[in-house]
């Protein structure tokens, strides 16, 4: 590290990665490790003498290598960036890291790049994890005999299932982007506005017994239930709507 800072430099990058809650790291412009924090250990399992002295480009995933040589180098002409890149854990395990740079200038020049990492791992996991969970829905709510319609939070309908087609005749784009109180006929229930609101307000379910007309003109009753949907940090999502007779 003093290779290339100034001793009022080193003292004030200490402070800065000591007191870091996440990975904190400086590298020289050859790309050698000099100085890490303990965030490192919870981050990767290394100890620090275990990174210190290192190559940066080595804690990261073989097919990985060339974009991080690119982003070390964009770094070195004086530029900042942030990546997610997958690095080796001590337990032989891939995580995944958030990275930020910054490029470390003294007297004009970049001396070496200053870096904090954050493990995303179970993030990452969990984006998984939640996909596959709307894939594996939207293939049962495709081949539903039920109607469905998911709702965002402005009241436009972003999901149709093909039923519509089925039970009223309606290509399901007829309803996508569309007031979720639309009929293709013109017909307004203010009934069904009414509960729907309430829904929107209180994020409470609802049942109701509503009044389509197919696309052939003749009325088709419907059991409609409502359901307020959330996102893992509980927060108000969506609204599904599902109609059966």
């Amino acid at each position: 590290m003093k290779e290339f800072l100034s001793e009022q430099s080193i003292e004030a990058f200490r402070s800065i990665i000591n007191r870091n809650p996440d990975a904190t790291f400086i590298v020289s412009n050859e790309g050698t490790i000099v100085e890490v924090n303990e965030g490192v250990t919870e981050c990767l399992g290394f100890q620090k003498s275990e990174i210190m002295g290192s190559y940066y480009k080595d804690l990261f995933c073989q097919h990985q290598l060339d974009l991080i040589i690119q982003y070390f180098s964009e770094v070195l002409k004086g530029a900042s960036c942030q990546y997610v890149a997958e690095a080796h854990h001590k337990n032989g395990e891939i995580v995944y890291l958030q990275i930020k740079q910054v490029p470390l200038f003294f007297e004009g020049k970049v001396n070496g790049i200053f870096g904090v990492a954050k493990n995303i791992t179970e993030y990452r996991h969990l984006l998984k994890a939640l996909k596959e969970s709307e894939e594996r829905y939207r293939l049962l709510a495709d081949n539903s005999l039920d109607l469905i319609q998911l709702i965002n939070l402005d009241g436009i309908v972003e999901y149709a299932s093909p039923s519509h087609k089925m039970v009223l005749g309606f290509d399901p784009k007829e309803y996508i982007g569309k007031w979720v109180f639309y009929q293709p006929n013109g017909d307004v229930d203010d009934k069904f506005r009414t509960v729907f609101m309430s829904m929107l307000l209180l994020r409470k379910p609802f049942t109701y017994e509503i009044k389509r007309q197919h696309e052939q003109g003749y009325p088709v009753w419907l059991e409609m239930k409502g359901t307020p949907m959330f996102d893992e940090d509980g927060d108000f999502k969506n609204m599904m709507l599902v109609e059966n007779n």
